[in-house]
């Protein structure tokens, strides 16, 4: 890939992230009362990510703020912790029965939304542009050094 290529793909990535994040933003905060990385945090948990240090990572966020937003999402009774029986200096995270019901609820205004703004864009192009990101985003992982 060529640097014009590169940087005209990188540009046009964030572009689209923060349009469809601005169209996303103020209807799922006015209808959650949750701000969008506490969103990401959820939609982490549900998917499997467990530990704080893991989110962290996978969200390009410092300890001390995901600290925060989990202790926020403790509070609310969406997410519990409970202490990691194969190493108990470590502790799990898990969404609660209501954290389920927001991370459903999420879905279904993203769905809204996303339908109502953009839903005019033909489904073959959805797919070709889904095709190509799929298989773009496994060379644009950051790489692991050990």
């Amino acid at each position: 890939m060529n640097d014009p290529s590169l940087l005209e793909l990188s540009s046009a990535i964030l572009r689209l992230s923060r349009q469809i994040r601005a169209a996303l933003d103020g209807p799922l905060e006015a209808t959650l009362q949750l701000n969008f990385s506490e969103i990401s945090v959820l939609r982490l948990i549900d998917q499997g990510v467990h530990s704080p240090s893991d989110l962290s990572r996978e969200l390009q966020i410092p300890a001390p703020t995901i600290s925060r937003t989990l202790n926020h999402l403790v509070e609310r009774g969406l997410v519990e912790r409970g202490v990691d029986p194969l190493n108990l200096r470590r502790f799990y995270l898990r969404l609660t029965p209501e954290g389920q019901k927001i991370r459903q609820k999420t879905r279904q205004i993203a769905h809204k939304v996303l339908t109502e703004r953009y839903g005019h864009v033909p489904e073959e192009v959805l797919e070709q542009a889904l095709a190509a990101l799929r298989a773009l985003e496994p060379h644009l992982k950051e790489v692991q050094y050990a």
